[in-house]
């Protein structure tokens, strides 16, 4: 299907992909996660989008630790500081949303 993940080709060893012995550089990671975000399943989510780039982008500067449901809530979807998942379930929705792409894709 065109424009679907389908299409994206796995990265070659040279850029970390499988057989590298290296970690994928940063630049290999963004341009991977470009070509997903210009997708066409994801470029109609805006949600999913943000959080999927917020996560690559936090797991990439070594920040994976401050991915909570707090954190996105707030960075993500504009959340007030007052944000409680027991009445708002933005984030674990998004997230489930987003988990359902790698069925499509």
């Amino acid at each position: 299907m065109e424009g679907s993940l389908n299409t994206i080709p796995a990265l070659p060893p040279e850029q970390g992909g499988i057989g590298s012995r290296s970690a994928p550089s940063a630049e290999a990671i963004r341009n991977q996660l470009a070509k997903i975000l210009a997708s066409r399943v994801l470029q109609s989510a805006d949600g999913q989008s943000k959080l999927l780039r917020y996560t690559v982008e936090r797991t990439i500067e070594g920040r994976h630790c401050e991915i909570k449901q707090y954190s996105l809530a707030i960075d993500v979807f504009g959340r007030a500081e007052t944000f409680d998942p027991k009445h708002d379930s933005i984030v674990r929705e998004e997230a489930r949303k987003l988990r359902e792409f790698k069925e499509i894709l």
